[in-house]
């Protein structure tokens, strides 16, 4: 499985609700190509970007988002990017789910 998830070509980011140890340590030793939020934007900034930035940025490097925040889907400015972006997008619904428990979904 972790070799067909790599020669899927497939790429996720991750936002900052999946945290940046756990579930991604879990993800690449399945084989998936991903990158973090901290990863990309640094541990800071990762703090305060906004989340239409990371969902557009994300969606033009062909990216698969990967979130524990479903208020994306209903704010309207961030489901209006989320629209006509195309973004592909997996949330884990429950935000009571922690580490371990994300990294088995």
């Amino acid at each position: 499985m972790a070799g067909e998830a790599r020669e899927s070509g497939l790429t996720f980011f991750l936002d900052r609700g999946l945290g940046s140890k756990i579930v991604p340590n879990a993800l690449r030793e399945a084989g998936w190509l991903l990158e973090t939020m901290d990863e990309r934007y640094g541990k800071d900034d990762s703090q305060r970007i906004e989340d239409v930035q990371w969902i557009e940025e994300a969606t033009i490097r062909g990216d698969i988002l990967l979130c524990k925040d479903l208020a994306i889907t209903r704010n309207p400015v961030e489901a209006r990017v989320i629209f006509m972006s195309g973004a592909r997008i997996f949330a884990i619904a429950n935000a009571s789910v922690v580490g371990r428990d994300m990294a088995d979904i």
